[in-house]
């Protein structure tokens, strides 16, 4: 349920946390590599958790305006994207979709990567 508590993120936060606290300073510099990995995994499951489903509806309607379909399908929407460039229906420099396709980039650099972001300019 949405307002049982610990959520899901907290949970995440509290073994970050964990991790990062108490295991961290016990152990060898192979093994605080690997925790700083298991981190970096954590914090991307956080913001999957949180801004994920925002940004997959986003895409959802970016596709279905840019193919004008009704389909609620993102994977089989992505794939008539793809067909559609290949069979040159959709020109590479049409400027929806090079919106689009900003757009979905920036939103997947927001979850996996966001310190890529902070300081570029991608248009």
């Amino acid at each position: 349920m949405p307002t049982d508590r610990p959520t899901p993120v907290e949970i995440l936060q509290a073994i970050d946390g964990f991790l990062q606290e108490k295991v961290a300073p016990q152990v060898d510099k192979h093994t605080q590599f690997h925790l700083k990995v298991t981190a970096n995994l954590l914090r991307l499951l956080q913001r999957e958790w949180t801004q994920g489903n925002a940004l997959e509806l986003a895409e959802l309607a970016r596709l279905q305006a840019l193919l004008n379909s009704k389909s609620d399908d993102l994977t089989a929407l992505n794939q008539q994207l793809c067909d559609a460039i290949r069979d040159q229906q959709l020109a590479l420099d049409d400027a929806a979709l090079l919106e689009h396709l900003q757009q979905t980039t920036r939103a997947k650099l927001a979850i996996d990567n966001p310190r890529y972001l902070a300081g570029r300019f991608i248009p």
